[in-house]
């Protein structure tokens, strides 16, 4: 699927969702511990919801009607859908070890427009960043609430950072990512080698044989009056 990279818009959708901060301090204070912390229960959260979808996939293809290649197809599927069980059990597992770490005291507070929840961190904290630390961590895990909004959440191929993906399946957090990128695929680069060697350059020495051919009649315009 050709990927659809609006650096602006997808500022805009993380904004709105109420990301913009999560995804800024991921980046710009990724070398904070607290911060490490958030960064892999993300990646972990991602990777549980990929197998999450693997499985409505095999659960899919495994249908009477669905079956490509009889009963070896039909084996193989089961086989690879038990691994992608597996691994999606041994992630949720991982995933509440890490968790575990993290202690939590919920606060209802209302007025006549309604009510609202919020949650302060249990026990001391070390430093500024472990103290946002479980504020982050709990934003993550409500997203889990709206089946595969934690998808949106991408790593950028060329920077590797967090962004949140505006629609579809993107690759890259914006268009300057996108070229650099690639401007390293060898397909790319053969195909500019080809343009500079059939187009670009016969151009060039058109332009310059023109040029040359103008001076040399203005001069001998000029020679002859």
């Amino acid at each position: 699927m050709t990927a659809h990279t609006y650096t602006l818009l997808n500022a805009k959708k993380a904004s709105k969702a109420g990301f913009e901060f999560l995804l800024s301090t991921l980046k710009d204070h990724a070398s904070e511990p607290g911060i490490k912390r958030v960064d892999e229960i993300l990646s972990l959260l991602v990777v549980a919801e990929g197998y999450r979808r693997e499985q409505l996939d095999y659960l899919d293809r495994t249908h009477p009607d669905r079956i490509v290649g009889g009963i070896s197809g039909f084996l193989d599927l089961v086989r690879r859908s038990k691994e992608s069980e597996r691994a999606y059990h041994q992630t949720l597992e991982l995933l509440n070890k890490k968790l575990s770490r993290y202690r939590w005291a919920a606060e209802i507070t209302g007025d006549i427009d309604g009510f609202r929840s919020e949650l302060h961190p249990v026990g001391s904290s070390k430093g500024e960043w472990e103290l946002v630390e479980p504020f982050m961590v709990a934003a993550l895990l409500r997203v889990m609430d709206k089946p595969g909004e934690i998808s949106r959440f991408c790593r950028c191929s060329d920077c590797h950072q967090w962004f949140y993906a505006a629609r579809g399946h993107q690759h890259f957090c914006g268009d300057v990512c996108r070229r650099r990128h690639e401007a390293q695929n060898p397909a790319f680069k053969e195909k500019r080698r080809v343009y500079m060697r059939e187009r670009y350059r016969p151009l060039q020495r058109q332009l310059e044989e023109r040029s040359v051919t103008i001076a040399n009649r203005t001069n001998q315009t000029k020679g002859g009056k």
